[in-house]
This record gives C-alpha cells, sequence and structure tokens, in this order.
C-alpha cells in the first residue's frame, strides 16, 4: 500500500468521498500533506482536489481545516488551479462561499494581482477600496497587478493555409532584461468546449491576455526572441525558442520545445536598431533568418515529435515591459497552379 501521504491523494481522484473522510478521520494532519509528484508543483490536497473539479472534496478538505489560499513560491492558489481547469462550480465556491477562509485577500478569496490576471474586474475594484495600497502588491514571480493586463497580443484578420514566408522590420524600443516578444505562426482554437478553432470566437476570453491562456487552449507554433528569463539579467544573455503549443496534452509549455531548442547569447536586437525577420514555414520545419547592420544570424527547427500546424492566424505579442516598432509586415503562401 501506498504511504498515507500518498493514498489521500488517490482518494480526491474519487467522485465518492467516504474513503477520503475515513482517511482524515484516521490522520486528520493529512490534509496537509503536499502531493509527491514535483510535476504537479508538490500540490497540497486542496490544490489537487480543485484543479481536478472535485467540489465535495474541496468542501470536505476545508472543513477539516486546509489552508484555503496556498499559495507557495513555485504554484498558485487552488481557487486558480480550478478556474484554469475550468471548474466552475469549485470557482464558485471559493469566491463566494468562502471568501473569507482566504487568508491575506481582505475576505476576497484572492489577492489583487491575481485578480487582475484573471480580469475579475469587481474584485479588483473591491480590493482598491479595502486597500489602495494593495496596488503595489506582487506575485512570486515579482508580478505587479498591471503585470497580465499589461500584456498584449495583435493578430491577423487573415487565416493562412499551408507553407508561407513572414517577413517584417522590427525595432526594439525597450530597455528591458526580463520576459519576450513572440511570434504566433498558424493559431487556431483547440476546438475544445468553449474554444472553436477560429480564435476570433473566443477573444472575450483573452482580455487579460496571459499567456496560459494561450498554450493551454490554441494549437499554434510560436518563437520567442530578443527574449529573456523572468529573472533580471545581468550580462549579455538573451534566446529564440520555438514551440508547438499542444492544449490537448495539457501539459502547459512541457515537451512544447523544437529541436534543437534554443539559440543562445545571439548578440542581436539592441535597442533602436531596426532587425529585418523572415520566417519560413515549410512543412514540418521552421527557418528564422535575422539582419542588422552588422549581422546575420538564422535560426532552424524541426517538428519531428508533434503534429504539424497547417493553418491559422499571424500574431504578434509583446509581454510586460516589452515594446517594439513594426514595418513593412507581409506574409506570403505559395501560389497553386
Amino acid at each position: 500500500m501506498p504511504p498515507p501521504t500518498e493514498a489521500i491523494f488517490k482518494t480526491i481522484d474519487q467522485k465518492d468521498t467516504s474513503d477520503l473522510e475515513a482517511i482524515l478521520e484516521q490522520d486528520p494532519g493529512l490534509v496537509h500533506a503536499r502531493h509527491p509528484n514535483p510535476d504537479l508543483y508538490h500540490w497540497t490536497t486542496l490544490q489537487y482536489a480543485a484543479a481536478k473539479g472535485n467540489l465535495a472534496a474541496c468542501r470536505l478538505l476545508v472543513d477539516y481545516g486546509a489552508e484555503v489560499y496556498t499559495n507557495p513560491m513555485n504554484t498558485y492558489p487552488p481557487v486558480l488551479q480550478a478556474k484554469w481547469m475550468k471548474h466552475q462550480e469549485v470557482v464558485d465556491y471559493f469566491l463566494t462561499e468562502i471568501p473569507d477562509k482566504a487568508d491575506g485577500t481582505h475576505k476576497l478569496g484572492i489577492t489583487l494581482n491575481l485578480a487582475a490576471r484573471e480580469g475579475w474586474t469587481d474584485l479588483v475594484r473591491r480590493h482598491l477600496e479595502a486597500d489602495p495600497l494593495a496596488v503595489h502588491q506582487r506575485g512570486w514571480i515579482g508580478d505587479t497587478c498591471l503585470h497580465w493586463p499589461s500584456h498584449t497580443v495583435l493578430w491577423t484578420k487573415q487565416s493562412f493555409s499551408g507553407d508561407l514566408k513572414i517577413e517584417y522590420e522590427y525595432t526594439r524600443t525597450d530597455e528591458a532584461d526580463q520576459f519576450v516578444t513572440i511570434l504566433y505562426i498558424q493559431a487556431t482554437g483547440s476546438d475544445e468546449e468553449g474554444f472553436p478553432k477560429d480564435i476570433s470566437e473566443w477573444a472575450d476570453k483573452r482580455s487579460v491576455p496571459a499567456m496560459k491562456t494561450y498554450f493551454n487552449n490554441m494549437n499554434s507554433y510560436h518563437i520567442s526572441y530578443a527574449a529573456y528569463g523572468g529573472d533580471a539579467v545581468e550580462d549579455d544573455f538573451d534566446y529564440i525558442r520555438a514551440r508547438r503549443d499542444m492544449p490537448l496534452l495539457k501539459k502547459g509549455l512541457t515537451n512544447t520545445e523544437l529541436d534543437p531548442d534554443v539559440f543562445q547569447r545571439t548578440g542581436l536586437f539592441a535597442p533602436g536598431v531596426p532587425h529585418h525577420i523572415t520566417i519560413i514555414k515549410k512543412g514540418n520545419e521552421l527557418f528564422m533568418m535575422i539582419k542588422n547592420p552588422d549581422k546575420e544570424y538564422l535560426c532552424h527547427w524541426v517538428n519531428d515529435k508533434h503534429p504539424g500546424i497547417t493553418e491559422g492566424r499571424i500574431g504578434l505579442r509583446h509581454m510586460f515591459t516589452r515594446s517594439a516598432r513594426y514595418k513593412n509586415f507581409q506574409v506570403s503562401t505559395l501560389r497553386s497552379f
């Protein structure tokens, strides 16, 4: 038999909570157990139940004293686990039935910066009414309440099919040393409920353009460039990376990188320097040629692990603090004879 700290998570997988209640009666301290799987960020029992959409288990765990607003340094509280896994009745439970149990949230059920991330404007307003200084609150990645709403994505109106070439001039206008610029190539919705292939039909769900909303719900190639990590860099580090977003796997960005993965310390994209960018998508291959007055740089990736991308819209994304000027944006497709 697995140890009790593992067994309790197996009981949460069951709709019937009798086994969960029995194990808690035997050892109430197990309500604070953490999942042994690092891929699940060592979630608490309540985070796990919320992500699974098991409302009955959530109620029982809270009755046994589970910490409602778990916000450790590498993951997010139960209410957001439920939101991201589309379990609305569980979200409603945390925000409307027990918000007063969420410590550090002004009894609103979620902190200001995360309410802003989800676009919950009424909760944002109520936070500011309760404490105007909460506007300076930061999350565990250093994100302010303006972080996620300040992301932006611009999409083509047209959808493009087959092989294509994308060309434009890119001039960076920020001096940031964090976060990324992204080009989305032929993006379509996952076709799951609420996320049809035509992404324009669910634009309202991207009013706050958090990254997770895109890679969890879109099939697309995306190239990160003029890119840095979430922490400020102190040397000449930057990177360029291509991914094939795989929403149906429900693993976020895990294993979505295209070989040969990442190009680092490119020496490109100094602020104010125009760069001519050409991207060619041919079959399962991506090519990216970057030219500035002093340098030419070629990146090449092969998608030999995931289904191909054949149609969709082109998108330009700036994360928080990132800005640039674009000129002469052109998309070309092969003519059929």
